[in-house]
């Protein structure tokens, strides 16, 4: 909008008009110029379309689009300074499934270097569900990194009938609450944020909600609003969100913009133990998150083709390493017993792999520790203890890998010493030994 008031105002008024042209030759400079200006421009013009459909949150309600614009643009104009443009390509920022039931909007901005805002989030999807109804998801969230142990944001609205939706709105903690209860203390008690959940639990229509998910459970504070809204009517739906729930979203986001994402101001300095400990509790949640949200849902709500293509922008955004235990033997298993030369970063993403299974600390990895991480990572092991290639096929699947019938065979080739066709955990280990992942 500022752009084209400025450039209507220029056009338009006396007293700024430009300057008598000189006319000279162009030059190929002036030439190239010109093409790359008019390229930037259409790029910038694209840029701004593509942020307007976000905005629009065409399929719900006047009153809960508002809240959402209200939200994301005082994010983005408090953060203005912190944040980087939007680089996700256009097919991933707005997309639909093959044919046509459901649509999806998403919005990536990630911060400076020099801040703590690691990224800002912001999506809408639409689900036609053959029964007739529609499914219709807003949410935005906003994350910090380890320059700060400050909790992130999150607000959520989940909605498949016009008189009932589900309302998430949270600063999910970043810190173990029972460890550190001057971490409960500053930025949960002090800042009074369960008063907001108090208030909306006031209301008759509202209650509880219980995720039938024990890590999303997990994953929020003792102060989060994870509510159900049951209304006999959607004015009255209306009338909750403008008068109840917009106004507690818009004090939880403030008390966040104000105690955790401001770059001024006195802070603790976190210590680099901290530092990789935090780092390692987001990686692990934001692995968890796309696992149990967008693996499990997306390929049915918008085929595998387009969900592939979205979830690896999304995990390339969010700059973590999704890839699990698993996932990292599976590329051992490529190299063939071969070692490469690994940067401190890689030697330190194994290493906190490596520190994952070791359960008890030693430094050292025995078939128990073993045993448990394979089954905490999703693989049944056998009655023999024995990992078969079905199990292997399936894991790589869910972490994004698709593998051939020939592929798994030649992993398990490599590693199957007794020449069973499976892979126990001696095996197992013994091929991480001569892998890369053995430092």
């Amino acid at each position: 909008m500022a752009m084209i008031f400025c450039n209507t105002l220029y056009s338009s008024s006396p007293f700024l008009s430009p300057l008598p042209p000189i006319r000279s030759k162009p030059s190929r400079f002036s030439n190239r110029l010109t093409v790359q200006a008019q390229f930037q421009s259409m790029e910038n013009q694209n840029d701004l379309l593509l942020r307007q459909k976000f905005m629009e949150f065409p399929y719900v309600s006047p009153t809960r689009r508002e809240l959402m614009v209200d939200l994301m643009s005082t994010l983005e104009d408090r953060l203005h300074s912190q944040l980087l443009p939007c680089t996700l390509p256009p097919d991933v920022r707005n997309f639909k499934n093959p044919n046509g039931s459901a649509e999806a909007s998403l919005h990536i901005r990630s911060g400076e270097q020099s801040s703590p805002i690691d990224f800002v989030i912001g999506s809408w999807i639409h689900v036609k569900i053959p029964t007739g109804v529609s499914l219709n998801i807003t949410s935005i969230s906003a994350f910090l990194n380890s320059s700060t142990e400050a909790p992130n944001f999150v607000v959520e609205l989940i909605q498949s009938s016009p008189t009932s939706l589900v309302l998430i709105l949270d600063l999910p903690h970043r810190k173990d609450l029972v460890r550190h209860p001057d971490y409960l203390q500053t930025f949960y008690q002090d800042t009074a944020l369960d008063t907001h959940r108090q208030s909306l639990l006031k209301l008759p229509e509202i209650k509880p909600y219980d995720s039938p998910s024990l890590f999303v459970r997990s994953a929020f504070s003792p102060t989060a609003s994870m509510l159900k809204i049951d209304a006999e009517e959607g004015e009255r739906l209306e009338e909750i969100l403008r008068d109840h729930v917009s106004p507690a979203a818009k004090q939880v986001l403030e008390v966040w913009l104000e105690r955790c994402a401001k770059e001024e101001g006195e802070k603790r300095v976190v210590g680099e133990e901290e530092k990789l400990e935090l780092e390692r509790r987001d990686k692990s949640f934001r692995r968890k998150s796309i696992e149990e949200d967008l693996d499990l849902q997306f390929p049915r709500m918008f085929g595998d083709e387009v969900s592939s293509r979205v979830i690896h922008a999304i995990k390339e955004a969010f700059g973590a390493s999704f890839a699990s235990g698993a996932a990292q033997f599976r590329r051992g298993l490529k190299t063939k017993g071969k070692t490469y030369g690994l940067t401190n970063q890689k030697r330190r993403e194994i290493r906190e792999i490596f520190d994952l299974f070791d359960i008890d600390g030693s430094g050292s990895i025995d078939a128990r520790e073993l045993n448990v991480a394979m089954r905490s990572l999703g693989f049944e092991m056998t009655n023999e203890g024995k990992i078969s290639p079905h199990d292997i096929k399936q894991i790589a699947k869910e972490l994004g890998e698709n593998f051939t019938d020939n592929e798994i065979e030649e992993m398990i080739e490599e590693a199957d010493r007794d020449k069973d066709g499976e892979v126990s955990l001696e095996e197992f280990m013994k091929m991480m030994r001569r892998t890369s992942y053995s430092y």
